[in-house]
């Protein structure tokens, strides 16, 4: 008997009986779906991926991903893709995050924050300059729109 044998009808209904009985066991939170769901539309955006230069929490010395203190200073990022790059100053609240953010070179374009669950748009100033107020604290990631667009990773507040 070799390894290239067909499996059988019965092997199907086996494979389909575990499947079930290990979503009883051990489901999979409905929350975890829907963010693996969210989070793997950012692969879909259709823009160059923008790398990290610059996070302030790791030039301080603090924790890159963990929480800052309340009433601390606002972390600033950067991220960089070829020539183009988007600045972030975030400001964390308690349950809601304040975005300044600046596209350089400067121009007027769409931007987009988007987290797991939704996303809103804005459009920069001549200056390259936007904002989105009363953001939920949430993993975000900023999309800049244009014959150049580029997006950020995932950044946890």
């Amino acid at each position: 008997m070799t390894d290239t044998a067909a499996s059988s009808p019965g092997d199907d209904a086996l494979v389909a009986e575990l499947r079930r009985v290990a979503a009883l066991a051990d489901p999979v939170p409905h929350r975890w779906h829907e963010a693996a769901t969210s989070s793997f539309a950012w692969v879909a955006i259709d823009a160059v991926p923008a790398h990290l230069a610059y996070d302030s929490r790791s030039a301080r010395g603090g924790r890159v991903g963990g929480a800052l203190p309340s009433g601390s200073a606002p972390r600033e990022v950067r991220y960089v893709a070829g020539p183009l790059a988007i600045e972030l100053e975030l400001d964390v609240g308690a349950d809601k995050l304040r975005v300044l953010g600046r596209v350089t070179p400067s121009t007027r374009v769409d931007v987009v924050a988007a987290w797991p669950e939704g996303r809103r748009e804005a459009t920069s100033d001549d200056s390259g300059t936007f904002r989105f107020d009363e953001l939920p604290r949430r993993p975000l990631s900023v999309y800049v729109a244009g014959a150049h667009a580029i997006k950020t990773g995932w950044i946890v507040t």
